[in-house]
């Protein structure tokens, strides 16, 4: 069986490209998975239980998008907890946690 992320990089990135969609349970990366994932996700959109947020709007307004997601979740947050969110959901602070966290 071969590694899931091979030590050479070009035949990471190829696989990458050229792999297929694999029924195992496990993250194949691979761009067919990528874009399998993301079809299945937005069929289910429609159910009304799956929203899309981008990447672009949560650097934006990180409190509007918390905000709307509150709403969907039919969540009222206090101004305290709505602060604590914001803190801890900015992308300074989850950098700072990944980089704290590695070992």
């Amino acid at each position: 069986m071969k590694a899931m992320v091979p030590d050479d990089i070009q035949e990471g990135f190829q696989r990458f490209l050229d792999g297929t969609l694999t029924n195992t349970g496990l993250d194949d990366f691979t761009i067919s998975s990528i874009i399998h994932h993301y079809q299945q996700a937005r069929a289910r959109e429609k159910k009304g239980n799956v929203h899309f947020f981008h990447y672009a709007d949560l650097s934006q307004d990180l409190s509007g998008q918390i905000s709307l997601l509150a709403d969907i979740m039919k969540f009222d947050p206090t101004p305290g907890i709505l602060d604590a969110l914001m803190e801890t959901n900015t992308f300074a602070n989850m950098r700072k946690v990944v980089e704290t966290s590695e070992t």
